[in-house]
């Protein structure tokens, strides 16, 4: 990274590893950053930040996750009035909107990299099942 680690202010609290539930550590090395767990689970941080852009996490959580945003994208894709981009992104946040009042959480909380590999599973199924 390009700015001094002590110029950049880190959260209060490290992330919690999805996996084990401990505390993850920051992990330096030349120009990436990432929060590792003593597991093995990591999650790189945010761009030109330190703070976490996911919750440290294995490979089958990680492949959970990206198989549930690959359905919500589809189901946007399935639902979209016309190919425009701007039906598109609608379609698709109004199947998170969806999705977040389904799981009882809100919009702006409903985030794919901070679901467990069960909460990545039903959100998955959840977006297979729109139309």
């Amino acid at each position: 990274m390009s700015k001094n680690i002590a110029a950049i202010s880190l959260p209060r609290n490290p992330p919690k590893c999805v996996e084990c539930g401990e505390r993850a550590f920051l992990h330096q090395h030349e120009d990436t950053a990432r929060w590792v767990c003593s597991c093995g689970a990591y999650a790189y941080c945010k761009q030109g930040s330190l703070l976490p852009g996911a919750r440290p996490c294995g490979d089958e959580t990680r492949e959970a996750r990206r198989a549930a945003h690959s359905a919500c994208e589809a189901s946007g894709i399935r639902r979209a009035e016309s190919p425009s981009s701007r039906h598109l992104w609608e379609a698709i946040n109004q199947g998170r909107f969806l999705a977040a009042k389904h799981f009882g959480t809100t919009y702006k909380s409903f985030q794919f990299g901070w679901m467990t590999r069960a909460e990545a599973d039903a959100a998955k199924v959840f977006f297979e099942g729109l139309s």
